[in-house]
């Protein structure tokens, strides 16, 4: 394969081998989605007396509820765990390629705690 060479991929077309990867592509030539999170968190603290006070906190997490997508393989358990157990990378799979899962949508956790 030669500099200015028009094949698809740097030679993926071909079937040639390069120093550079598999079938000539670079390493880490695919990439996944775009992942983009705003985490918020408000707190309150009130004396109830000189040594006891209280503190209301409310943490929101993805606060924009913005789909982040998911690689092909991955599914989300919504458990706080990520699996690779999609069938997104089976080429003999209907579901070959595509995102079939996201990344947890908005989360609100509410706290309240008593300091003595």
């Amino acid at each position: 394969m030669h500099a200015g060479s028009n094949d698809f991929a740097g030679g993926l077309s071909s079937g040639g081998q390069s120093s550079a990867g598999h079938l000539g592509l670079p390493r880490n030539f695919l990439r996944g989605t775009s992942y983009i999170n705003l985490d918020m968190a408000l707190s309150k603290t009130t004396a109830i007396t000189e040594k006891v006070k209280i503190e209301f906190r409310a943490e929101f997490f993805n606060v924009a509820n913005h789909a982040n997508f998911l690689n092909p393989n991955v599914v989300n358990s919504y458990h706080g765990f990520l699996t690779g157990l999609g069938s997104g990378t089976n080429p003999n799979s209907s579901l070959f390629g595509q995102i079939t899962s996201t990344y947890d949508s908005r989360i609100i956790q509410l706290a309240l705690r008593l300091s003595f």
